[in-house]
């Protein structure tokens, strides 16, 4: 079959199906998004401990962020500071849930994102130069680093996943959390020397 028949026969199957697709995108944008990445903000919050850490909630991922307290200003904010969200995420997916379940790269994979001020930093590339020990023990513990991106993606069971839907018990599902923030755990010394260098480079 050639490659243009196949696409008219997914065509063909859009057409017979687009009420229940619709129903669907629907359905997973506002409920099962919300749900599930709600769960997976309270397994990494279960994991890393709100002793040590500050969890800033909101309702999106992009709008959440996390830090260690030792990194807080007067005003209780962070930076830099870290985000559970996919590095790619802008026209990437209609959903949330295809983040989970259907990432065509560690880009697009849910990760711990860690993130900083871009403006407040004059010189990065010295900064980077300078911390060069501590990134490359971050790489050494299985974060990937994409240009000036530090990232941990998290691989997900889609199987999985579904099940926590069937039974409403996301533990298993969305053990992959707990395991990447283990890995943080022992990744933030190395972060806050990071930070430190940083922090000298502000404007």
């Amino acid at each position: 079959m050639s490659d243009k028949e196949v696409k008219r026969k997914l065509d063909a199957l859009i057409v017979r199906n687009i009420g229940d697709l619709e129903a669907s995108l629907r359905r997973a944008q506002t409920q099962i998004d919300s749900a599930l990445n709600g769960s997976a903000w309270d397994a990494l919050k279960a994991t890393l401990g709100e002793r040590d850490w500050h969890f800033e909630d909101d309702r999106e991922p992009d709008d959440r962020w996390f830090a260690p307290r030792q990194w807080l200003d007067k005003e209780g904010d962070a930076d830099p500071w870290f985000r559970l969200m996919p590095l790619d995420r802008a026209n990437v997916f209609e959903t949330w849930l295809a983040h989970y379940v259907a990432p065509a790269d560690d880009r697009q994979k849910f990760s711990l994102l860690w993130c900083w001020h871009r403006f407040y930093v004059t010189d990065y590339k010295a900064a980077a130069e300078a911390a060069a020990v501590e990134i490359e023990a971050i790489r050494s513990l299985g974060f990937r680093q994409d240009g000036r991106e530090l990232f941990l993606p998290i691989e997900f069971d889609p199987e999985a996943i579904a099940r926590a839907f069937e039974t409403g018990d996301f533990k298993e599902a969305l053990e992959p959390i707990g395991a990447a923030a283990n890995v943080l755990s022992q990744a933030v010394e190395h972060f806050t020397s990071f930070r430190a260098q940083l922090l000298k480079k502000r404007r």
